[in-house]
């Protein structure tokens, strides 16, 4: 709240640290898309969870910034970067599920042949969510981060990555 009152941003980031944020944020990025696509495995189960646990956190952290009337902050933190990165995940979900409709729903392939098709549909998937990310991570770390941008400059850097995701 304070930060938000004293125009600091959303969290302290020395602006020579942006690129090292950047890299850490992709990492872990990746290691819960990649997670989100692994848990396929669990018929479907992991992968669910994991979506489900990303959304409420999301959405809790949302619901305590509008209560203390600071969502703007949050707003301008997320938006550079959200679409990327929200679509990534729920791409590498996706992803995870069709492996897991492989095992439960093999139709007229055994399991072992409907696994393999799907697996392999869906390394595409994940590839493409994994370059993603990488935009979504350097957007997260040098942009994101910036106290001076005000959030309609934000929203349209999320606008055009919104744009070039349809695009794509």
């Amino acid at each position: 709240v304070e930060r938000a009152r004293t125009h600091k941003g959303y969290i302290p980031d020395p602006e020579v640290f942006r690129p090292v944020m950047a890299s850490q944020i992709i990492a872990n990025n990746v290691q819960v898309t990649f997670a989100a696509f692994a848990f396929g495995i669990t018929a479907g189960i992991g992968t669910l969870l994991l979506l489900m646990l990303n959304g409420i956190s999301l959405g809790g952290v949302f619901g305590l910034y509008q209560s203390k009337g600071i969502i703007s902050l949050l707003l301008a933190f997320v938006a550079p970067h959200g679409v990327l990165e929200l679509s990534a995940i729920c791409i590498a979900g996706g992803a995870g599920l069709l492996i897991a409709s492989g095992l439960l729903l093999p139709g007229d392939m055994t399991r072992r042949e409907a696994l393999a098709a799907n697996s392999r549909r869906s390394m595409r998937l994940i590839a493409a969510s994994s370059l993603l990310l990488v935009f979504a991570g350097s957007l997260e770390g040098m942009v994101s981060p910036i106290p001076t941008w005000p959030l309609w400059l934000k929203l349209m850097v999320s606008a055009t990555t919104l744009l070039a995701l349809i695009s794509y």
